[in-house]
């Protein structure tokens, strides 16, 4: 089913709506065990971000259009008490939804694996492992850029499926 330009996967269930953001390089089908185990316990609501899976690219890619996205989604639906649960990029476009649109619809926000701020300062060492900083992001996304259909299938396959990827 599409929804405000997002492919949106929904299980209709009988609890409090829950809306699953999936991470960078992935489709909302990455949440079918959670689909399946959660199935009739919660209203899920579970969409294929701009740029991924069959939303793919028919709306720009960034993360303040997904959370538009996902604000239009929840609009449209008149949902509230919604608990936004992303994971990585996902959880970006959570943030993002509650920066733009606020938090009136919200009951929580879930963020799995993903500081609200990335890059690492003086006063925020919370960020990436690693000591991301704002100098040394810009190198990192120097070399990412020229190189990206390269570069994508390697990040994938480091982050999904490290031992065996098929």
């Amino acid at each position: 089913m599409s929804e405000g330009g997002l492919h949106v996967r929904v299980e209709e269930g009988s609890g409090s709506p829950l809306v699953l953001l999936h991470g960078w390089s992935c489709h909302g089908g990455f949440f079918r065990p959670q689909l399946e185990a959660l199935s009739g316990e919660v209203r899920l609501l579970v969409p294929d971000l701009p740029g991924h899976g069959e939303t793919g690219s028919r709306l720009p890619l960034t993360i303040e259009a997904a959370a538009d996205a996902v604000g239009e989604l929840i609009d449209s639906r008149g949902l509230s008490g919604v608990t936004l649960c992303g994971w990585s990029m996902g959880a970006h476009v959570a943030y993002s939804y509650a920066e733009r649109h606020g938090t009136k619809r919200l009951r929580q926000i879930v963020a799995i694996d993903m500081s609200p701020k990335v890059l690492n300062a003086p006063d925020w060492p919370n960020g990436s492992l690693g000591g991301l900083d704002a100098k040394r992001n810009v190198h990192v996304l120097e070399a990412m850029v020229p190189d990206w259909p390269k570069l994508a299938p390697k990040v994938a396959e480091r982050h999904l499926c490290p031992r065996a990827c098929p």
